[in-house]
């Protein structure tokens, strides 16, 4: 029934609310299994193709408007994306890894199914290693920080989403020996977050937070802090997805909540 609810909400969105492709697009996904390597180096080459340029997320936000923009971003903690890393440079990018910092902790062998299990993975359950993080940080990816554990942080006590944003933070800052100034907020869309938050979040020293709330692509918030991204489905076609990215929901997820596109 949800799917069936969902499928007809973005149906209709796609008959009255489909423009073209902004100029500026935020796309994420999550693990990257070798099964789906070709879809996602279509779906790279098609962008690339319609002359978007892959950039990092200061560049995303501030970058001149004279070209196209693509940033391409992971969410949590899986090994895949060091498997992948030769994929990103027959392909010529960068991305940005939001990372979850639990499975570098001594804990994560008793927790690590209740972790998996908080992202809804059904795949490969092998999460990133310190030094495979290490890895994607010197091949000149941007790593950035996506909360200790993946909580809900708006359902957390101040002191305890402090935590899991500070102790994340800092063990990340400490693996790769550089300032870690971007954040990505754990299930993506606006509810779970808050104002508080947010505050929290450019106090510390984050330049940029990026959501997970799709048709948000034609937002113009006038907030350079903020990155609205939309999930690229690799079971997808293509087509598919670049409707996605053309659908505005911004009127649909200011007044529900939720997303236009499900």
């Amino acid at each position: 029934m949800k799917a069936l609810l969902f499928s007809g909400i973005r149906s209709v969105h796609r008959a009255v609310a489909l423009g073209p492709l902004p100029d500026r697009l935020a796309i994420y996904f999550h693990d990257l299994e070798a099964p789906h390597w070709p879809a996602f180096q279509a779906a790279i080459e098609w962008l690339k193709a319609a002359d978007y340029k892959p950039v990092d997320p200061l560049a995303f936000v501030n970058g001149s408007h004279e070209c196209k923009r693509l940033f391409i971003s992971f969410d949590d903690s899986f090994a895949s994306w060091h498997r992948a890393l030769p994929l990103f440079g027959a392909l010529g990018i960068k991305a940005t890894f939001y990372v979850n910092t639990l499975p570098f902790d001594a804990a994560f062998g008793t927790e690590r199914d209740r972790y998996f299990d908080r992202l809804a993975h059904k795949g490969e359950r092998q999460a990133l290693s310190a030094e495979m993080l290490r890895d994607i940080h010197s091949d000149g990816h941007t790593i950035g920080c996506h909360s200790h554990s993946h909580f809900s942080l708006a359902s957390l006590p101040r002191a305890q989403w402090d935590s899991e944003i500070r102790r994340s933070k800092d063990i990340l800052e400490d693996l790769t020996g550089a300032p870690i100034v971007h954040f990505s907020f754990p299930y993506g869309m606006r509810r779970f977050f808050s104002s508080a938050l947010r505050d929290y979040c450019r106090d510390i020293g984050f330049e940029t937070i990026a959501t997970g709330i799709p048709g948000m692509q034609t937002a113009d918030t006038g907030d350079r802090f903020a990155i609205h991204r939309t999930g690229w489905l690799l079971d997808r076609p293509i087509d598919h997805n670049l409707d996605d990215l053309r659908i505005d929901g911004r009127l649909f997820e200011r007044v529900t909540g939720r997303s236009a596109i499900g």
